[in-house]
């Protein structure tokens, strides 16, 4: 467990986004090793003001210190315990929004939170949106506060980006981006990815069990509308969640007997 001294002092260290701070807390990851790594990475998840460790990484520190920091990652990783995460979209997947008019917009939808938090492991539930991080990270800040408050247990949100957001096949390129950036964070764990038809998420699973196939364990498409794009062998497409359920019970996915 990272003391809350030295939660605070990395809190300082990214306040300053200065060159001696960026050396600092690259020479504080790579310092770090063993069991305690996993720990220190975590905490960079919980920085607040839209800060996260794929924020730090992959924004903060300069393509040196990106380069050491996720060789660093890659080589201490050997060790760790493998686990699933839990990647999935926002709008239309986990609430009902742009597209689907059968639920009240803004609410989640039925059996959802059980559903996304039965599936994964102590990693904890990641978002993949479309939506923009806003100035400052406003809008990115705004979702997470969001989903907690709607219940869900943990809260890492990865947005979209401007030039991203125009096609389906934009915005399933900007969540690749951001799927490729979690998996070099966290090279032993496993993904069950969830989305629906929408904002390419279709496009995205195509790509993800192509490109990382020893990678993903499940792919979960929430029907939403005309099925514009056709899903790979494999992805499993639901109507509501209880349906979701059914398919992952009947794949052993729910017994946590999976590595």
């Amino acid at each position: 467990m990272i003391s809350q001294e030295k939660l605070d002092h990395i809190r300082r260290l990214v306040a300053t986004r200065g060159a001696v701070a960026r050396e600092v807390l690259t020479a504080m990851i790579t310092a770090t090793i063993g069991p305690d790594l996993p720990q220190l990475l975590a905490a960079f998840d919980d920085l607040g003001n839209h800060r996260d460790l794929e924020w730090l990484v992959y924004t903060y520190l300069n393509s040196r210190q990106r380069t050491t920091v996720l060789g660093h990652i890659a080589e201490q990783s050997s060790s760790w315990t493998p686990a699933i995460r839990v990647v999935s979209d926002v709008d239309d997947t986990v609430i009902a929004s742009i597209n689907d008019r059968s639920h009240p917009t803004g609410e989640l939808y039925p059996g959802v939170i059980t559903f996304l938090t039965q599936l994964g492991d102590d990693p904890g539930i990641t978002f993949l949106t479309a939506r923009l991080q806003g100035r400052f990270g406003v809008m990115e800040d705004l979702l997470r506060q969001q989903l907690l408050a709607l219940g869900l247990p943990t809260a890492t949100v990865l947005t979209g980006r401007i030039g991203f957001i125009a096609t389906r096949r934009a915005q399933a390129r900007r969540k690749a981006i951001n799927l490729g950036h979690l998996l070099a964070l966290h090279p032993n764990e496993r993904v069950i990815l969830v989305g629906d038809t929408v904002q390419g998420d279709v496009i995205l699973a195509n790509y993800a069990l192509k490109t990382w196939p020893d990678r993903m364990v499940a792919v979960f498409i929430h029907l939403v509308g005309e099925l514009k794009d056709r899903p790979a062998a494999g992805i499993v497409c639901f109507k509501d969640y209880e349906q979701a359920w059914q398919q992952a019970e009947e794949r052993g996915l729910l017994q946590r007997l999976r590595h």
